[in-house]
C-alpha cells in the first residue's frame, strides 16, 4: 500500500477494545483521590528529567521505566473513559 490507501487503512481500524483492567483503572484512578495520585505520579516521573548528562545511564533507563508505567495508566484511563 502507498499514499491514500495507507491513510484509509488507518481510518478504518477498530478502536482498541476496553479491557477489565481499563475499567478498573477508571473506577480507581478517576476519583478525586485517584486524580491527585495520578498528578503526583506524573510530577514524580514525567515532569522531571529522566537522565542528567554525566549520570550513569542505568539511572535513565530506570526512570524511563517508571515514567512508562504512568503513561500506561493514563492510556488505560483514557481508553476506559472512551470505550
Amino acid at each position: 500500500m502507498a499514499g491514500w490507501d495507507d491513510i484509509n487503512a488507518v481510518q478504518n481500524q477498530k478502536k482498541p477494545s476496553v479491557s477489565d483492567i481499563d475499567k478498573l483503572c477508571v473506577r480507581v484512578l478517576n476519583t478525586e483521590d485517584g486524580k491527585k495520585l495520578m498528578q503526583w505520579l506524573r510530577n514524580q516521573t514525567l515532569e522531571r528529567p529522566r537522565w542528567i548528562p554525566g549520570a550513569d545511564a542505568a539511572n535513565g533507563y530506570f526512570a524511563e521505566g517508571r515514567a512508562s508505567i504512568v503513561r500506561d495508566l493514563e492510556t488505560k484511563i483514557r481508553r476506559g473513559l472512551d470505550g
